[in-house]
C-alpha cells in the first residue's frame, strides 16, 4: 500500500514538474515579447521626443519671426506717430508765437491808450493852469495899471497902500503861498433810533420788514443775515449777479433801512458811480495840485466824505456804494483802501499829498463799509485774486422768494455802530468741531497737489478767520450748516480757477462734499461745471 502511494505522489511531482517548465517556458516567452515591445516603445518615445522638440524649435522660430515683424512695425508706427505729433507741435508752437505777438501787440495798444488817456488828462490840467494863470495875469496887469495911474494922479499915500497891498495878495497867489480851501458842504445830522435793538435777530427782523414795504426785491431771514452780518464784518462786501437782480437797489435800500440817508442827503450813505478807464486813487479821491497848492477833489465827492469834521453822524455806519465797480480795475483806483481791508491795518492813514501836517492824511473811520456791486461779462474787469481774498462775494442770483416775519418792528432812527459790532462781531470766533471738518475736507480737496486733479486752488488763513467770525454770529440765527453754506459760497467758490478734464474732476470731488449738506453752494459749483463744460473746459466763479 505505501509502495503504490509513493508511486502516485512521484507521478504527480513529474507531471508538476513537467508543468512547471512548461509555465517557465511561456513566462521566459511573454517576457522576450515585452522585452520587445518595450524596445519599440522606447524607440517611439525617442522619435515623438524628437518630433515634439523639433516642433517647439519651429514654432520658436515662427514666434520670433513673428515678434520681429510685430516689433518692425510697432517702431514704424511709432514713428508716423512721432511725426505727426513733431508736426502738431509744430503747429502749435507758431498758434503760441503768433498769440504771443498777439498779446504783445495788445499790450503795446493798452499802453498806447493809457498814454493817450494821460496826456489827454496832463493837457486838461494844463489848459486848467493857463486859464488860472490867465485870469490872474489879467488882474495883475489891471493891478500894474491902478499904479501907474495912482502915481501919475493926484491920489494920496493911502490910496497907494492899498494898491501895494491887493498887489501882494495877488503876488502870493500866483507863487502858491496860499493854499485854496475846499468848502465844506453842510451835514445833516443822523436821528438815531431811542432804544437800541437788544440782538442781531432784532436787526435783521426789523430790516427785512422794511424791504417788504418798499415794493422792492423780497429778502427772507436767511438771505437777509447774510446780508447783513457780511456788511457789518467786512470792509468791503460785493454784490454779484446779471443786470435786474437789485444790486445797487439793494444797497440804497440797506442805507435807507439803517436811516443812514439817501444818494441826494448830506449824510451817512454815498452813491458813487464807477467810471470806465479810472487808473488811479486820483478818479476816486482826488490828487494835490502843486502848481496850485491845492487837492482838487474828484467829482465822486468821496474825499469830502470821509474829511467831514466830526460830528454825531460819526457813531452811525457810513455806508459807500461803489457802482459798477469793475468798470475799470478795482483794485487800481481802490489800491489807497485795499489795505484796510485786513483788520491788523485798518487804522492806517491815506496819504493826500498835500504839504500841510493837519490835512497831510485821512484816517478812515473804523464804522466806514463799502458795497461794490459788480457785473461779470466782456465789459468788466475782472477781479483780482488779491481782492477775492479780502471781500465776500454774494451773488443775487439765486435767490428763494419766501419770507418769514416774526416781528412787526421798525426802528425810528439809526442804530450806532458800536451797537452793531457787538451784535454782529464775535472776538476770537471759531468753528464748532462738524463744521471744522467740513472746511478742511474742502480746503484740502482744493488745495491737493495732484496732477490728475489739475492746478491746486489755495485758500488763505484771512479767508478761515471771516469763514469762522461769520459762522459763529450767523450759525445762531440760521443754523449752522445754512450759515457754512452760505460761507463756503461767497468764500470759498470765488476763488475757483482752472481749466481742462483734470481740474474738472477736483470740482467733482468737491461736489460730493458740498452735494451733502449745502444746496446752495452745490448749485453755484453745479453752475461752474455746466459752463465749463459749455466753454472749452475752462471753469470760473466769474
Amino acid at each position: 500500500m505505501p509502495s503504490l502511494l509513493n508511486k502516485y505522489i512521484d507521478q504527480i511531482k513529474t507531471e508538476a514538474k513537467i508543468e512547471e517548465n512548461k509555465i517557465n517556458s511561456e513566462i521566459e516567452k511573454k517576457n522576450r515579447e515585452l522585452t520587445s515591445i518595450k524596445e519599440k516603445v522606447d524607440l517611439e518615445a525617442i522619435k515623438a521626443t524628437e518630433e515634439i522638440y523639433n516642433t517647439i524649435q519651429n514654432k520658436e522660430k515662427t514666434i520670433a519671426k513673428i515678434l520681429a515683424e510685430t516689433e518692425e512695425e510697432t517702431r514704424q508706427l511709432l514713428a508716423e506717430k512721432e511725426k505727426v505729433l513733431s508736426e502738431n507741435i509744430s503747429i502749435k508752437e507758431n498758434e503760441l508765437e503768433s498769440l504771443k505777438q498777439d498779446f504783445i501787440n495788445i499790450d503795446l495798444d493798452i499802453k498806447n491808450k493809457l498814454k493817450t488817456l494821460s496826456l489827454t488828462n496832463k493837457i486838461e490840467e494844463l489848459k486848467g493852469q493857463c486859464d488860472y494863470y490867465e485870469i490872474h495875469n489879467k488882474k495883475l496887469a489891471a493891478v500894474a495899471d491902478g499904479y501907474k495911474a495912482t502915481l501919475k494922479g493926484d491920489d494920496d499915500n493911502t490910496d497907494l497902500q492899498k494898491k501895494i497891498g491887493e498887489m501882494q495878495a495877488i503876488t502870493k497867489v500866483l507863487s502858491g503861498s496860499i493854499t485854496t480851501e475846499i468848502p465844506q458842504r453842510t451835514i445833516k445830522p443822523l436821528i438815531f433810533c431811542k432804544v437800541e435793538p437788544e440782538s442781531a435777530q432784532e436787526v435783521v427782523e426789523s430790516l427785512s420788514n422794511q424791504f417788504m414795504q418798499d415794493n422792492g426785491r423780497i429778502f427772507n431771514t436767511e438771505e437777509m443775515t447774510n446780508l447783513v452780518v457780511s456788511v457789518n464784518q467786512s470792509f468791503l462786501t460785493i454784490l454779484s449777479g446779471p443786470p435786474g437782480t437789485g444790486k445797487t437797489t439793494t444797497a440804497t435800500r440797506l442805507a435807507k433801512a439803517l436811516h443812514l440817508g439817501g444818494s441826494s442827503d448830506e449824510q451817512n450813505f454815498l452813491h458813487i458811480p464807477v467810471g470806465r478807464g479810472w487808473v488811479s486813487s486820483r478818479d476816486l479821491l482826488g490828487f494835490y495840485n502843486s502848481l496850485k497848492n491845492v487837492y482838487q477833489e474828484s467829482r465822486t465827492g468821496l474825499y469830502n466824505f470821509l474829511s467831514r469834521p466830526a460830528s454825531i453822524n460819526d457813531e452811525a455806519l457810513k455806508l459807500i456804494l461803489l457802482d459798477e465797480a469793475n468798470l475799470s480795475s478795482i483794485e487800481h483806483y481802490w489800491s489807497d483802501f485795499l489795505g484796510l481791508c485786513d483788520v491788523e491795518h485798518f487804522n492806517r492813514p491815506i496819504e493826500t499829498g498835500i504839504p500841510h501836517p493837519e490835512k497831510r492824511i485821512i484816517t478812515v473811520n473804523e464804522n466806514t463799509r463799502f458795497i461794490a456791486t459788480i457785473n461779470n461779462d466782456s465789459t468788466t474787469e475782472r477781479l483780482s485774486p488779491r481782492l477775492i481774498d479780502r471781500a465776500p462775494i454774494i451773488n443775487l442770483s439765486n435767490h428763494i422768494n419766501s419770507f418769514s416775519n416774526s416781528t412787526d418792528k421798525i426802528f425810528d432812527g439809526a442804530i450806532t455802530a458800536k451797537n452793531l459790532r457787538a451784535l454782529f462781531y464775535k472776538e476770537g470766533a471759531q468753528l464748532n468741531k462738524s463744521d471744522e471738518i467740513t472746511l478742511n475736507n474742502i480746503i484740502n480737496i482744493l488745495r491737493e497737489n495732484n496732477g490728475t486733479l489739475g492746478q491746486p486752488v489755495l485758500i488763505s488763513r484771512r479767508k478761515e478767520n471771516a469763514i469762522a467770525n461769520y459762522c459763529e454770529v450767523a450759525g445762531e440765527m440760521i443754523g449752522s450748516d445754512v450759515a457754512m453754506d452760505f460761507a463756503i459760497q461767497q468764500q470759498i467758490l470765488p476763488h475757483i480757477e482752472g481749466y481742462g478734464t483734470n481740474f474738472r474732476n477736483r470740482l467733482l470731488k468737491l461736489a460730493e462734499v458740498l452735494n451733502k449738506s449745502y444746496p446752495r453752494s452745490a448749485a453755484e459749483l453745479d453752475r461752474i461745471i455746466a459752463s465749463g463744460n459749455e466753454f472749452t473746459g475752462s471753469y470760473s466763479y466769474f
